[in-house]
Protein backbone atom coordinates (compact mmCIF):
# COMPACT_ATOMS: atom_id res chain seq x y z
CA UNK A 1 0.00 0.00 0.00
CA UNK A 2 1.12 3.51 -0.76
CA UNK A 3 -0.17 6.89 0.05
CA UNK A 4 -0.92 9.69 -2.38
CA UNK A 5 -2.83 12.92 -2.09
CA UNK A 6 -6.47 12.50 -2.72
CA UNK A 7 -6.31 15.07 -5.44
CA UNK A 8 -3.89 12.87 -7.41
CA UNK A 9 -6.08 9.85 -6.97
CA UNK A 10 -8.99 11.88 -8.14
CA UNK A 11 -7.07 13.09 -11.12
CA UNK A 12 -6.14 9.58 -11.98
CA UNK A 13 -9.62 8.37 -11.61
CA UNK A 14 -10.94 11.56 -13.33
CA UNK A 15 -13.59 11.75 -10.60
CA UNK A 16 -15.72 9.27 -12.44
CA UNK A 17 -16.28 5.55 -12.13
CA UNK A 18 -15.50 5.28 -8.38
CA UNK A 19 -17.96 2.94 -6.71
CA UNK A 20 -18.32 1.44 -3.27
CA UNK A 21 -18.51 -2.37 -2.77
CA UNK A 22 -22.30 -2.15 -3.20
CA UNK A 23 -21.93 -0.65 -6.68
CA UNK A 24 -22.92 2.91 -5.69
CA UNK A 25 -21.00 5.63 -7.54
CA UNK A 26 -18.99 7.82 -5.20
CA UNK A 27 -19.29 11.48 -6.32
CA UNK A 28 -18.16 13.55 -3.31
CA UNK A 29 -14.99 13.79 -1.24
CA UNK A 30 -16.90 12.64 1.82
CA UNK A 31 -17.88 9.52 -0.06
CA UNK A 32 -14.26 8.96 -1.14
CA UNK A 33 -12.87 9.59 2.29
CA UNK A 34 -10.99 6.60 3.82
CA UNK A 35 -9.02 6.26 7.08
CA UNK A 36 -5.92 8.37 7.22
CA UNK A 37 -2.62 7.70 8.84
CA UNK A 38 -0.93 9.66 11.57
CA UNK A 39 0.43 12.06 9.03
CA UNK A 40 -3.02 12.98 7.86
CA UNK A 41 -2.53 11.31 4.51
CA UNK A 42 -5.41 9.51 2.98
CA UNK A 43 -4.74 5.94 2.22
CA UNK A 44 -5.63 4.95 -1.29
CA UNK A 45 -5.13 1.50 -2.76
CA UNK A 46 -3.42 0.66 -6.03
CA UNK A 47 -5.41 0.96 -9.17
CA UNK A 48 -7.22 -2.24 -9.90
CA UNK A 49 -8.04 -3.68 -13.22
CA UNK A 50 -10.76 -2.07 -15.26
CA UNK A 51 -14.22 -2.95 -14.13
CA UNK A 52 -16.97 -4.16 -16.34
CA UNK A 53 -19.51 -1.89 -17.94
CA UNK A 54 -21.45 0.11 -15.39
CA UNK A 55 -25.16 0.57 -15.35
CA UNK A 56 -26.64 3.19 -17.73
CA UNK A 57 -26.12 6.79 -16.69
CA UNK A 58 -28.87 9.17 -15.76
CA UNK A 59 -30.56 10.92 -18.72
CA UNK A 60 -28.97 14.22 -19.54
CA UNK A 61 -30.97 17.50 -19.59
CA UNK A 62 -33.06 18.15 -22.78
CA UNK A 63 -31.27 19.95 -25.58
CA UNK A 64 -32.28 23.37 -26.91
CA UNK A 65 -35.34 23.53 -29.18
CA UNK A 66 -34.51 23.59 -32.83
CA UNK A 67 -35.62 26.35 -35.23
CA UNK A 68 -39.14 25.87 -36.67
CA UNK A 69 -39.20 24.17 -40.02
CA UNK A 70 -40.78 25.65 -43.15
CA UNK A 71 -44.60 25.83 -43.30
CA UNK A 72 -46.25 22.85 -44.88
CA UNK A 73 -48.75 23.15 -47.75
CA UNK A 74 -52.39 24.05 -46.76
CA UNK A 75 -54.58 21.13 -45.91
CA UNK A 76 -57.85 20.38 -47.69
CA UNK A 77 -60.92 22.65 -46.90
CA UNK A 78 -62.89 21.38 -43.95
CA UNK A 79 -66.58 20.64 -44.17
CA UNK A 80 -69.39 22.99 -43.02
CA UNK A 81 -69.60 23.07 -39.27
CA UNK A 82 -72.76 22.51 -37.28
CA UNK A 83 -75.08 25.59 -36.89
CA UNK A 84 -74.31 27.73 -33.90
CA UNK A 85 -76.87 28.27 -31.12
CA UNK A 86 -79.62 30.84 -31.89
CA UNK A 87 -78.79 34.44 -31.09
CA UNK A 88 -80.53 36.50 -28.36
CA UNK A 89 -83.62 38.31 -29.74
CA UNK A 90 -82.97 42.06 -30.39
CA UNK A 91 -84.72 44.68 -28.22
CA UNK A 92 -87.91 46.15 -29.64
CA UNK A 93 -87.46 49.64 -31.13
CA UNK A 94 -89.19 52.67 -29.57
CA UNK A 95 -92.43 53.41 -31.46
CA UNK A 96 -92.19 56.54 -33.63
CA UNK A 97 -94.40 59.54 -32.81
CA UNK A 98 -97.53 60.14 -34.86
CA UNK A 99 -97.12 63.22 -37.12
CA UNK A 100 -99.09 66.36 -36.33
CA UNK A 101 -100.36 67.21 -39.81
CA UNK A 102 -101.73 70.66 -40.66
CA UNK A 103 -103.62 71.20 -43.90
CA UNK A 104 -104.71 74.34 -45.70
CA UNK A 105 -106.16 75.11 -49.11
CA UNK A 106 -105.84 78.08 -51.46
CA UNK A 107 -107.77 78.98 -54.58
CA UNK A 108 -105.83 79.18 -57.85
CA UNK A 109 -106.65 80.73 -61.19
CA UNK A 110 -108.97 78.65 -63.43
CA UNK A 111 -106.13 77.87 -65.84
CA UNK A 112 -103.67 76.79 -63.14
CA UNK A 113 -102.87 73.17 -62.34
CA UNK A 114 -103.74 71.76 -58.95
CA UNK A 115 -100.84 71.78 -56.51
CA UNK A 116 -99.89 70.19 -53.19
CA UNK A 117 -97.00 71.76 -51.31
CA UNK A 118 -95.47 70.25 -48.18
CA UNK A 119 -93.48 72.35 -45.74
CA UNK A 120 -92.59 72.08 -42.07
CA UNK A 121 -90.84 69.13 -40.42
CA UNK A 122 -91.49 65.40 -40.39
CA UNK A 123 -93.04 65.81 -36.93
CA UNK A 124 -95.17 68.81 -37.92
CA UNK A 125 -95.78 68.75 -41.69
CA UNK A 126 -97.87 71.52 -43.23
CA UNK A 127 -99.61 70.73 -46.52
CA UNK A 128 -101.15 73.43 -48.72
CA UNK A 129 -103.46 72.26 -51.51
CA UNK A 130 -103.91 74.62 -54.46
CA UNK A 131 -107.32 74.09 -56.07
CA UNK A 132 -108.07 75.81 -59.41
CA UNK A 133 -111.20 77.90 -59.42
CA UNK A 134 -113.74 76.90 -62.04
CA UNK A 135 -114.32 79.26 -64.92
CA UNK A 136 -117.68 80.94 -64.28
CA UNK A 137 -120.16 80.37 -67.05
CA UNK A 138 -123.26 82.22 -67.92
CA UNK A 139 -126.04 81.73 -65.50
CA UNK A 140 -128.45 79.18 -66.89
CA UNK A 141 -131.75 77.80 -65.79
CA UNK A 142 -131.70 75.80 -62.63
CA UNK A 143 -131.25 72.20 -63.65
CA UNK A 144 -132.00 69.00 -61.90
CA UNK A 145 -129.67 67.90 -59.21
CA UNK A 146 -126.85 65.93 -60.75
CA UNK A 147 -125.71 62.53 -59.65
CA UNK A 148 -123.04 62.42 -57.05
CA UNK A 149 -119.59 62.23 -58.58
CA UNK A 150 -117.51 59.10 -58.26
CA UNK A 151 -115.03 59.09 -55.46
CA UNK A 152 -111.46 59.55 -56.58
CA UNK A 153 -109.12 56.58 -56.48
CA UNK A 154 -106.90 56.42 -53.42
CA UNK A 155 -103.25 57.18 -53.95
CA UNK A 156 -100.68 54.43 -54.07
CA UNK A 157 -99.35 53.23 -50.77
CA UNK A 158 -95.75 54.04 -50.06
CA UNK A 159 -93.17 51.24 -50.10
CA UNK A 160 -92.73 49.42 -46.82
CA UNK A 161 -89.27 49.32 -45.39
CA UNK A 162 -87.34 46.04 -45.24
CA UNK A 163 -87.93 44.02 -42.08
CA UNK A 164 -84.93 42.83 -40.17
CA UNK A 165 -84.20 39.14 -39.65
CA UNK A 166 -86.12 37.71 -36.76
CA UNK A 167 -84.19 35.72 -34.22
CA UNK A 168 -85.46 32.52 -32.74
CA UNK A 169 -87.72 32.90 -29.81
CA UNK A 170 -85.90 32.40 -26.60
CA UNK A 171 -87.26 31.16 -23.34
CA UNK A 172 -89.32 33.75 -21.59
CA UNK A 173 -87.55 35.11 -18.59
CA UNK A 174 -88.99 36.39 -15.38
CA UNK A 175 -90.76 39.68 -15.79
CA UNK A 176 -88.52 42.49 -14.66
CA UNK A 177 -89.43 45.78 -13.07
CA UNK A 178 -90.90 48.42 -15.38
CA UNK A 179 -88.11 50.43 -16.95
CA UNK A 180 -88.03 54.16 -17.73
CA UNK A 181 -89.69 55.19 -20.99
CA UNK A 182 -87.26 55.26 -23.90
CA UNK A 183 -86.58 58.33 -26.03
CA UNK A 184 -89.08 59.18 -28.72
CA UNK A 185 -88.23 57.54 -32.04
CA UNK A 186 -87.84 59.47 -35.28
CA UNK A 187 -91.02 60.10 -37.17
CA UNK A 188 -91.46 58.00 -40.28
CA UNK A 189 -91.63 59.68 -43.68
CA UNK A 190 -95.09 60.51 -44.92
CA UNK A 191 -96.28 58.75 -48.05
CA UNK A 192 -96.96 60.81 -51.15
CA UNK A 193 -100.57 62.07 -51.33
CA UNK A 194 -102.80 60.40 -53.89
CA UNK A 195 -104.10 62.33 -56.84
CA UNK A 196 -107.21 64.35 -56.20
CA UNK A 197 -110.38 62.90 -57.68
CA UNK A 198 -112.49 64.99 -59.99
CA UNK A 199 -114.99 67.26 -58.30
CA UNK A 200 -118.59 66.33 -58.86
CA UNK A 201 -121.04 68.92 -60.13
CA UNK A 202 -122.30 71.37 -57.55
CA UNK A 203 -125.81 70.78 -56.36
CA UNK A 204 -128.37 73.54 -56.10
CA UNK A 205 -127.98 76.00 -53.25
CA UNK A 206 -130.26 75.49 -50.29
CA UNK A 207 -132.46 78.22 -49.02
CA UNK A 208 -131.06 80.47 -46.32
CA UNK A 209 -132.21 79.57 -42.84
CA UNK A 210 -133.86 82.26 -40.78
CA UNK A 211 -133.47 81.76 -37.06
CA UNK A 212 -136.48 83.97 -36.46
CA UNK A 213 -138.76 81.60 -38.45
CA UNK A 214 -137.85 78.54 -36.38
CA UNK A 215 -139.86 77.22 -33.53
CA UNK A 216 -137.49 76.74 -30.68
CA UNK A 217 -138.09 74.20 -27.90
CA UNK A 218 -137.43 74.98 -24.27
CA UNK A 219 -134.42 73.41 -22.62
CA UNK A 220 -135.30 71.53 -19.49
CA UNK A 221 -132.78 70.73 -16.79
CA UNK A 222 -133.16 69.90 -13.14
CA UNK A 223 -130.21 72.16 -12.29
CA UNK A 224 -128.41 75.20 -13.57
CA UNK A 225 -125.47 74.39 -15.86
CA UNK A 226 -122.12 75.98 -14.98
CA UNK A 227 -119.96 76.95 -17.98
CA UNK A 228 -116.40 75.65 -17.54
CA UNK A 229 -115.09 76.38 -21.04
CA UNK A 230 -115.89 79.40 -23.20
CA UNK A 231 -118.14 78.72 -26.17
CA UNK A 232 -119.27 81.75 -28.14
CA UNK A 233 -121.06 84.09 -25.78
CA UNK A 234 -121.01 81.57 -22.94
CA UNK A 235 -118.01 82.54 -20.81
CA UNK A 236 -116.28 80.56 -18.10
CA UNK A 237 -118.20 81.15 -14.88
CA UNK A 238 -121.55 81.84 -16.59
CA UNK A 239 -124.58 79.77 -15.63
CA UNK A 240 -127.05 78.38 -18.17
CA UNK A 241 -130.33 78.86 -16.29
CA UNK A 242 -133.13 76.35 -15.97
CA UNK A 243 -135.87 76.84 -18.56
CA UNK A 244 -133.78 78.83 -21.08
CA UNK A 245 -135.12 78.55 -24.63
CA UNK A 246 -133.00 76.76 -27.17
CA UNK A 247 -133.15 79.91 -29.30
CA UNK A 248 -131.56 82.05 -26.60
CA UNK A 249 -128.99 79.36 -25.91
CA UNK A 250 -127.99 79.01 -29.58
CA UNK A 251 -127.98 82.74 -30.29
CA UNK A 252 -125.62 83.33 -27.40
CA UNK A 253 -123.53 80.37 -28.51
CA UNK A 254 -123.17 81.75 -32.05
CA UNK A 255 -122.67 85.41 -31.21
CA UNK A 256 -118.95 86.19 -30.66
CA UNK A 257 -118.16 87.88 -27.39
CA UNK A 258 -115.83 90.82 -27.86
CA UNK A 259 -114.16 92.48 -24.89
CA UNK A 260 -114.64 96.15 -24.24
CA UNK A 261 -112.23 98.48 -26.02
CA UNK A 262 -110.79 101.32 -23.96
CA UNK A 263 -109.36 104.47 -25.52
CA UNK A 264 -106.73 106.51 -23.71
CA UNK A 265 -107.32 110.23 -23.24
CA UNK A 266 -105.48 112.68 -25.49
CA UNK A 267 -104.31 116.26 -25.07
CA UNK A 268 -102.96 118.60 -27.74
CA UNK A 269 -101.96 122.24 -27.45
CA UNK A 270 -102.02 125.07 -29.96
CA UNK A 271 -101.39 128.81 -29.69
CA UNK A 272 -102.29 132.02 -31.44
CA UNK A 273 -100.31 132.56 -34.61
CA UNK A 274 -97.95 133.49 -36.06
CA UNK A 275 -95.54 131.33 -34.12
CA UNK A 276 -92.50 133.01 -35.74
CA UNK A 277 -92.00 136.59 -34.49
CA UNK A 278 -89.25 139.15 -34.83
CA UNK A 279 -86.82 138.97 -31.96
CA UNK A 280 -87.55 141.60 -29.28
CA UNK A 281 -91.33 141.48 -29.86
CA UNK A 282 -93.66 141.81 -26.88
CA UNK A 283 -96.22 138.99 -27.12
CA UNK A 284 -99.13 137.67 -25.05
CA UNK A 285 -100.18 134.44 -26.81
CA UNK A 286 -103.37 132.51 -26.06
CA UNK A 287 -102.65 128.81 -25.43
CA UNK A 288 -105.51 126.58 -26.60
CA UNK A 289 -105.68 122.97 -25.27
CA UNK A 290 -107.75 120.29 -27.02
CA UNK A 291 -108.79 117.61 -24.51
CA UNK A 292 -110.40 114.27 -25.39
CA UNK A 293 -111.33 112.41 -22.22
CA UNK A 294 -112.31 109.21 -24.06
CA UNK A 295 -112.58 106.37 -21.50
CA UNK A 296 -110.64 108.08 -18.71
CA UNK A 297 -112.21 109.52 -15.58
CA UNK A 298 -112.96 113.14 -14.82
CA UNK A 299 -110.32 115.88 -14.94
CA UNK A 300 -108.58 116.43 -11.62
CA UNK A 301 -106.17 119.20 -12.70
CA UNK A 302 -105.05 121.03 -15.87
CA UNK A 303 -101.56 122.57 -15.83
CA UNK A 304 -99.55 124.73 -18.27
CA UNK A 305 -95.76 125.02 -18.21
CA UNK A 306 -92.86 126.85 -19.77
CA UNK A 307 -91.01 123.92 -21.34
CA UNK A 308 -88.14 122.85 -19.14
CA UNK A 309 -89.62 124.37 -15.98
CA UNK A 310 -91.02 122.06 -13.27
CA UNK A 311 -93.39 124.75 -11.96
CA UNK A 312 -96.65 125.42 -13.81
CA UNK A 313 -97.55 128.91 -14.99
CA UNK A 314 -101.26 128.04 -14.75
CA UNK A 315 -103.32 125.41 -12.87
CA UNK A 316 -107.07 124.75 -13.07
CA UNK A 317 -109.56 121.99 -12.32
CA UNK A 318 -110.97 122.40 -15.84
CA UNK A 319 -109.32 122.33 -19.26
CA UNK A 320 -109.57 125.67 -21.07
CA UNK A 321 -107.76 128.44 -22.95
CA UNK A 322 -105.16 130.53 -21.13
CA UNK A 323 -103.68 133.90 -22.08
CA UNK A 324 -99.99 134.13 -21.23
CA UNK A 325 -99.05 137.43 -19.59
CA UNK A 326 -97.13 139.70 -21.98
CA UNK A 327 -93.38 139.11 -22.23
CA UNK A 328 -90.52 140.10 -24.57
CA UNK A 329 -89.54 137.32 -26.98
CA UNK A 330 -85.74 137.32 -26.78
CA UNK A 331 -85.23 133.63 -27.69
CA UNK A 332 -87.30 130.65 -28.79
CA UNK A 333 -89.93 130.03 -26.07
CA UNK A 334 -92.02 126.85 -25.71
CA UNK A 335 -95.07 125.89 -23.67
CA UNK A 336 -96.62 122.50 -22.92
CA UNK A 337 -99.48 121.14 -20.81
CA UNK A 338 -100.71 118.12 -18.87
CA UNK A 339 -104.03 116.83 -17.54
CA UNK A 340 -104.34 114.76 -14.39
CA UNK A 341 -107.41 112.50 -14.59
CA UNK A 342 -109.28 109.97 -12.43
CA UNK A 343 -109.84 106.28 -13.10
CA UNK A 344 -112.32 105.57 -15.87
CA UNK A 345 -115.45 103.40 -15.63
CA UNK A 346 -115.61 99.67 -16.42
CA UNK A 347 -117.33 98.98 -19.73
CA UNK A 348 -119.25 95.86 -20.79
CA UNK A 349 -118.35 93.36 -23.46
CA UNK A 350 -120.68 92.59 -26.35
CA UNK A 351 -122.53 90.07 -24.20
CA UNK A 352 -123.32 92.73 -21.61
CA UNK A 353 -120.88 91.42 -19.02
CA UNK A 354 -118.33 93.66 -17.23
CA UNK A 355 -115.02 93.73 -19.09
CA UNK A 356 -112.42 95.35 -16.81
CA UNK A 357 -109.31 94.33 -18.78
CA UNK A 358 -107.72 97.46 -20.21
CA UNK A 359 -109.66 99.86 -18.02
CA UNK A 360 -108.13 103.36 -17.98
CA UNK A 361 -106.48 103.83 -14.59
CA UNK A 362 -105.95 107.20 -12.95
CA UNK A 363 -102.95 109.03 -14.38
CA UNK A 364 -101.50 112.11 -16.09
CA UNK A 365 -100.99 112.80 -19.78
CA UNK A 366 -97.34 113.16 -20.86
CA UNK A 367 -95.94 116.64 -21.48
CA UNK A 368 -94.75 115.81 -24.98
CA UNK A 369 -96.62 118.36 -27.14
CA UNK A 370 -95.03 121.80 -27.34
CA UNK A 371 -96.12 125.15 -28.74
CA UNK A 372 -92.96 127.09 -29.63
CA UNK A 373 -92.72 130.81 -30.45
CA UNK A 374 -89.63 131.47 -32.58
CA UNK A 375 -87.49 134.58 -32.10
CA UNK A 376 -86.01 135.47 -35.52
CA UNK A 377 -84.09 138.32 -37.18
CA UNK A 378 -85.86 140.17 -39.99
CA UNK A 379 -84.59 141.24 -43.42
CA UNK A 380 -85.14 144.76 -44.79
CA UNK A 381 -85.35 146.11 -48.36
CA UNK A 382 -86.85 148.87 -50.43
CA UNK A 383 -86.42 151.45 -53.24
CA UNK A 384 -84.42 154.63 -52.74
CA UNK A 385 -85.73 157.97 -53.93
CA UNK A 386 -82.87 160.05 -52.56
CA UNK A 387 -79.26 159.47 -51.64
CA UNK A 388 -79.03 157.74 -48.27
CA UNK A 389 -75.98 158.04 -46.00
CA UNK A 390 -75.78 154.27 -45.18
CA UNK A 391 -72.28 154.70 -43.83
CA UNK A 392 -72.73 155.59 -40.18
CA UNK A 393 -76.52 155.02 -40.38
CA UNK A 394 -78.22 154.02 -37.11
CA UNK A 395 -80.44 151.00 -36.65
CA UNK A 396 -83.56 153.16 -36.29
CA UNK A 397 -82.70 155.12 -39.46
CA UNK A 398 -82.32 151.92 -41.49
CA UNK A 399 -85.56 150.43 -40.14
CA UNK A 400 -87.35 153.69 -41.00
CA UNK A 401 -85.85 153.97 -44.49
CA UNK A 402 -86.49 150.39 -45.64
CA UNK A 403 -89.50 148.11 -45.59
CA UNK A 404 -89.79 144.98 -43.46
CA UNK A 405 -88.82 141.83 -45.31
CA UNK A 406 -88.98 138.14 -44.47
CA UNK A 407 -87.86 136.62 -41.21
CA UNK A 408 -85.01 134.16 -40.86
CA UNK A 409 -83.10 134.78 -44.09
CA UNK A 410 -80.89 131.78 -44.93
CA UNK A 411 -78.53 130.78 -47.76
CA UNK A 412 -80.46 130.15 -50.97
CA UNK A 413 -83.30 132.59 -50.18
CA UNK A 414 -84.19 135.39 -52.59
CA UNK A 415 -85.23 138.97 -51.84
CA UNK A 416 -86.68 141.30 -54.49
CA UNK A 417 -87.45 145.04 -54.68
CA UNK A 418 -89.87 146.55 -57.18
CA UNK A 419 -88.39 149.96 -58.09
CA UNK A 420 -91.05 152.40 -59.38
CA UNK A 421 -90.46 154.95 -62.14
CA UNK A 422 -88.78 158.03 -60.69
CA UNK A 423 -86.80 156.10 -58.03
CA UNK A 424 -83.00 156.37 -58.06
CA UNK A 425 -82.00 152.91 -56.69
CA UNK A 426 -82.70 150.23 -54.05
CA UNK A 427 -81.18 148.53 -50.99
CA UNK A 428 -81.19 145.09 -49.27
CA UNK A 429 -80.21 144.27 -45.65
CA UNK A 430 -79.99 140.95 -43.76
CA UNK A 431 -77.89 139.54 -40.86
CA UNK A 432 -74.17 139.30 -41.59
CA UNK A 433 -74.11 135.82 -39.99
CA UNK A 434 -75.61 134.58 -43.27
CA UNK A 435 -73.29 134.25 -46.29
CA UNK A 436 -72.73 137.11 -48.76
CA UNK A 437 -75.11 137.63 -51.67
CA UNK A 438 -74.45 135.47 -54.73
CA UNK A 439 -76.14 137.70 -57.32
CA UNK A 440 -78.40 140.72 -57.87
CA UNK A 441 -80.32 140.47 -61.15
CA UNK A 442 -82.05 143.47 -62.80
CA UNK A 443 -85.11 142.16 -64.64
CA UNK A 444 -85.09 144.94 -67.28
CA UNK A 445 -81.58 143.97 -68.33
CA UNK A 446 -81.84 140.27 -67.62
CA UNK A 447 -78.32 140.23 -66.19
CA UNK A 448 -76.41 140.23 -62.91
CA UNK A 449 -75.70 143.84 -61.87
CA UNK A 450 -74.21 143.04 -58.46
CA UNK A 451 -71.03 144.92 -59.43
CA UNK A 452 -73.10 148.15 -59.40
CA UNK A 453 -74.02 147.66 -55.69
CA UNK A 454 -71.99 148.66 -52.66
CA UNK A 455 -71.82 146.40 -49.59
CA UNK A 456 -71.31 147.81 -46.08
CA UNK A 457 -71.90 146.51 -42.52
CA UNK A 458 -74.48 148.28 -40.32
CA UNK A 459 -75.54 147.18 -36.76
CA UNK A 460 -79.32 146.63 -36.69
CA UNK A 461 -81.35 145.93 -33.52
CA UNK A 462 -84.44 143.79 -33.10
CA UNK A 463 -87.81 145.22 -32.12
CA UNK A 464 -87.84 147.43 -29.07
CA UNK A 465 -84.13 148.05 -29.72
CA UNK A 466 -83.20 144.51 -28.65
CA UNK A 467 -79.53 143.50 -28.97
CA UNK A 468 -78.20 144.91 -32.30
CA UNK A 469 -76.22 142.59 -34.59
CA UNK A 470 -74.27 143.29 -37.79
CA UNK A 471 -76.23 143.33 -41.06
CA UNK A 472 -74.98 143.17 -44.65
CA UNK A 473 -76.38 146.17 -46.59
CA UNK A 474 -76.29 146.16 -50.41
CA UNK A 475 -77.34 149.44 -52.11
CA UNK A 476 -76.97 151.38 -55.35
CA UNK A 477 -77.96 154.97 -56.24
CA UNK A 478 -78.12 156.15 -59.87
CA UNK A 479 -77.47 159.66 -61.10
CA UNK A 480 -80.67 159.54 -63.12
CA UNK A 481 -84.12 158.32 -62.09
CA UNK A 482 -85.67 155.20 -63.60
CA UNK A 483 -87.93 156.07 -66.52
CA UNK A 484 -89.99 152.91 -65.94
CA UNK A 485 -90.42 150.43 -63.10
CA UNK A 486 -88.01 147.52 -62.75
CA UNK A 487 -87.34 144.62 -60.39
CA UNK A 488 -84.09 143.76 -58.63
CA UNK A 489 -83.73 140.22 -57.18
CA UNK A 490 -80.97 139.36 -54.66
CA UNK A 491 -80.01 135.71 -54.14
CA UNK A 492 -78.30 134.89 -50.82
Amino acid sequence: MRTVPVSQALIRTNCHGVFDPNGTELRTLDQLRVPVNSEGIWIVGLQGPPGGPGPPGYPGPPGRAGAPGPAGPPGPRGGIGNPGPPGTPGAQGVPGAAPNISVSAITLAPSAAATATRTGTNENPFIVFGIPRGVPGEKGDKGEQGDKGDQGNPGEKGDKGDQGDRGERGDQGDRGERGFPGEKGDKGDQGDPGERGETGPQGPAGEDANLDDLEWPILHSANNINVTQQAGGWLVGNTVPIGISLEDFVRRLLDPVLPAIYVMPTLTLTGTTPLAREIGSNISPVLQPIWNQNDAGAVIAFRLFNTGSPNPIHTSNAVGNFTVPSFQLTSNTSFNAEVQYAEGPIKNDTAGNPSPAGRILAGTTPRTVNVTYLAQRRGFLGPLTSAAPFVGMSSDQLRTLLNEGALNIVAGNTMFVDVPAGARGCAFAYPASVRAAQSIVQAGLGSNVMHEFTQIIVPVAGLNNFSPVDYRVYFNFNEFAFESSDRFTLTV
